[in-house]
């Protein structure tokens, strides 16, 4: 991969606290972070004041840390991890403790707007947060400060920013024992490479780069460090990400803009709020529970690889002209492009059952199992393969889980295949694709 620093893989296999890092790759800089609270906290202090400073004035800030000291210094100030969902959070020691700092870690992740504003929610006012991210997020996702509208509710500070405020505070400290320093220098430079690495990730994925435009020695290269995993998972969470903003973007003149959820995001949200907004689920475990006509798109790790799933309840007609309610689904694992049903009752049946009670129309059809409609020989070519391949066999089983795919096609960029995808999920919805 073009921009590859072999030097610095080789420091990251060599870096003892990279290797241990491993195996829990949030939770253990979480912890690191706590460990530092404890060792050191008031240059700990100084440490969150030094990620604030981005967002708040010098005045503000410098008041905030002789705050967070003073408190400290009378016993009436503890930090915590995994608190209230917190991954780190600084509390005051009283009756009704109050949460004066937020950081929310994200390595192999990216965070959503509903996640976090439930911690908003939670915090309270006069909190301040940090989102501590390896790659960039959507700038939305950071909020407008509530008393400042020119100001962001996050300060975001990426890992290599971190890095830099380690060197400038902690390192600086002269009560650093010798094993310590070197603990926190070894952590201090392998964040700084893994962060070189997840630069090179994001301009990968870029939407002119065609979609399997990463090579076999990168590859390789990922999986021998055990971060493949990372890369995958960023870059179906940013594919996911663009299919939601583009179904806002195609549906909002329609008054549907509320019908497009993402799942991370839902999943996060208080159930209060989701009851507010008439959503009528909060983690839902049944088909049954998704709400007909509601596109809900999610990403996540699969068997090795990234997965983009998004799936629509939607009321069918059977041969008797009875409602019916069967989930769709448009989802990409790797390279193969599916298009699925959960059959319920149908799922022992043929073909034919199946496409009957989705009111099945050649060339008008909900979604094309046989990927043989002129928009689908455009995209994967007029001989390519359909799988399953055997004569005997219609479907690919999981369950009720019926599905049917085809290879994407090596050129086809990033953004035909957002393009595509999202044509189908308009398909489902019964609306033109081509609707701008």
């Amino acid at each position: 991969m073009e921009g590859v620093d072999i030097k610095k893989i080789d420091e990251l296999k060599s870096s003892p606290m990279f290797n241990l890092s491993l195996s829990s790759k949030e939770l253990f800089h979480t912890n690191f972070m706590y460990w530092l609270s404890q060792k050191f906290p008031y240059q700990f202090i100084d440490l969150m004041g030094r990620m604030l400073e981005e967002e708040n004035n010098k005045e503000e800030n410098n008041q905030f840390l002789t705050d967070l000291k003073e408190l400290k210094r009378n016993n009436k100030l503890e930090f915590k991890r995994e608190y209230n969902h917190f991954d780190f959070s600084i509390l005051t020691k009283e009756d009704n403790p109050k949460t004066v700092l937020v950081l929310e870690n994200k390595v192999k992740s990216i965070a959503t707007r509903g996640q976090l504003k439930g911690y908003e929610d939670k915090a309270g006012s006069g909190c301040k947060f940090i989102l501590l991210s390896l790659t960039d997020p959507n700038e939305k996702v950071l909020g407008v400060s509530p008393t400042d509208p020119n100001k962001k509710t996050w300060t975001l500070v990426k890992y290599k920013d971190y890095a830099v405020c380690l060197q400038d505070t902690i390192l600086k400290s002269n009560k650093l024992e010798h094993y310590e320093r070197e603990l926190i220098e070894d952590y201090v430079q392998f964040i700084s490479n893994l962060s070189d690495l997840a630069d090179i990730w994001q301009k990968d994925w870029e939407l002119g780069k065609t979609w399997q435009s990463q090579d076999s020695e990168a590859l390789e290269m990922w999986q021998d460090i055990r971060i493949y995993d990372i890369y995958e998972k960023l870059r179906v969470q940013s594919f996911a990400d663009e299919v939601i903003k583009e179904l806002k973007r195609k549906l909002k003149d329609k008054g549907e803009d509320g019908k497009i959820l993402d799942v991370s995001l839902l999943l996060s949200r208080p159930k209060k709020a989701i009851e507010e907004d008439k959503k009528h689920m909060y983690k839902p475990q049944k088909l049954d529970q998704f709400v007909p006509g509601y596109v809900y798109v999610k990403s996540e790790l699969s068997h090795g690889q990234g997965l983009v799933d998004a799936c629509i309840r939607c009321k069918l007609m059977d041969e008797n002209n009875n409602p019916i309610y069967r989930t769709l689904y448009v989802q990409i694992q790797g390279n193969n492009y599916r298009r699925a049903i959960d059959a319920g009752d149908l799922a022992k049946k043929g073909v034919g059952d199946i496409t009957k009670a989705m009111g099945y129309v050649k060339d008008k059809e909900r979604l094309n199992f046989d990927f043989d409609c002129d928009r689908d020989k455009r995209f994967f070519g007029e001989n390519s393969t359909l799988y399953p391949k055997e004569k005997n066999k219609k479907f690919n089983n999981f369950n009720d889980f019926k599905y049917r795919y085809k290879m994407i096609p090596a050129d086809k960029t990033i953004e035909d295949v957002l393009k595509f995808y999202v044509g189908d999920i308009m398909r489902i919805l019964g609306l033109p694709e081509n609707k701008s």
